[in-house]
């Protein structure tokens, strides 16, 4: 993927890249909206949201910028985000923060994920160790991913997927796997994956040390 076609950059409250990959992401033109809790952070490392969101619970500091305050106790500050985003017809956006808040936080966005993914055309970051990054892409259509070899890769169905993946290490032929038993991992024997959707809906997760760099493909 060419990120430069990243669009919006979405901040939720939870776990943050290091500076030093914030400031890569925000050297491409962007419009970013954080909720609120998320948008102290950003103001911490001197990174001004063009629009912060939510109940206004959690903003602490006192930068003023486009705030929409939104009191709905029926919705979180993330699901005020998207819903928002969704109303203003946003696409190609970039989401971090998804994970690390409260577990019952975490799960909750990652359903809102699921849910907006695919009107919205989300991808989701996490940091993880060893200064790589995990990404999160919604499994809906064929998709070339390039990575190194024997890079660790999963498919994990939301709730069930259909999909033929022939160069991975342990290779899938239309299989149909569901949220009742699914393997987690494979690895990559080439540094190009393609992986075949046939139906349903699913998450495909990587880890790289640098941006993804993948393509939709037809059939």
């Amino acid at each position: 993927m060419n990120f430069k076609l990243i669009k919006y950059l979405f901040f939720l409250d939870g776990d943050l890249p290091e500076i030093s990959v914030l400031k890569k992401i925000l050297s491409i033109k962007t419009t970013i909206i954080a909720a609120d809790g998320a948008a102290d952070k950003l103001l911490a490392n001197n990174i001004k949201p063009d629009i912060i969101i939510g109940d206004m619970d959690s903003y602490k500091l006192p930068y003023r910028t486009n705030l929409i305050y939104d009191s709905d106790q029926n919705t979180t500050d993330g699901e005020k985000l998207f819903n928002y985003a969704l109303k203003k017809g946003f696409n190609h956006c970039l989401v971090f923060g998804l994970f690390g808040q409260a577990l019952d936080h975490t799960l909750y966005n990652l359903n809102l994920f699921i849910k907006y993914s695919k009107p919205l055309n989300l991808i989701a970051h996490q940091p993880v160790k060893n200064n790589k990054n995990q990404w999160i892409l919604p499994f809906i259509k064929s998709i070339k991913i390039i990575l190194p070899e024997n890079s660790i890769i999963s498919i994990i169905p939301t709730p069930t997927v259909k999909f033929s993946a022939p160069n991975l290490k342990w290779p899938v032929e239309k299989e149909l796997i569901t949220h009742e038993a699914f393997p987690v991992r494979n690895r990559t024997c080439t540094t190009e994956t393609i992986i075949y959707h046939h139906s349903g809906m699913g998450l495909i997760t990587f880890e790289d040390s640098s941006w993804p760099n993948y393509s939709l493909i037809e059939n």
